[in-house]
């Protein structure tokens, strides 16, 4: 027959013990771990549903710009050579010199139109 004595109560609380022990320093903290890992999961898939649409629209789009720009391409178009001259900057006209310019784009336009279009008139 079992004889109940000391022990039992002493092994009773020592189960308790290591039952919380265990609880506290390893159930609770796994379950967290894995819990936070489900929450990181749906938000990186929402992410990247996210991505992938924005990605799926990006392609669309660059499509469209090909095509238009296939298009353009596929007109005939007659462009003039352009013949630099590397030393019609110093043909520009002795008057504009003293003169002040309004911007600088009408420099840029006045040095570019003597570069390369060689204007001597």
């Amino acid at each position: 027959m079992i004889a109940l004595n000391i022990t039992i109560v002493f092994q009773c609380i020592n189960f308790a013990i290591t039952y919380f022990l265990l609880d506290i320093l390893i159930v609770r903290p796994v379950i967290r771990n894995l819990l936070q890992n489900k929450k990181n999961a749906t938000v990186m898939r929402e992410e990247i549903t996210t991505k992938e649409k924005d990605i799926s629209e990006f392609i669309a789009e660059r499509k469209d710009q090909l095509s238009l720009f296939q298009e353009r391409i596929s007109r005939n178009y007659e462009f003039k050579e352009v013949q630099p001259n590397p030393f019609a900057a110093c043909k520009i006209e002795k008057a504009k010199v003293g003169e002040a310019f309004q911007s600088s784009d009408q420099v840029k336009q006045d040095i570019l139109r003597h570069i390369l279009y060689d204007d001597t008139e």
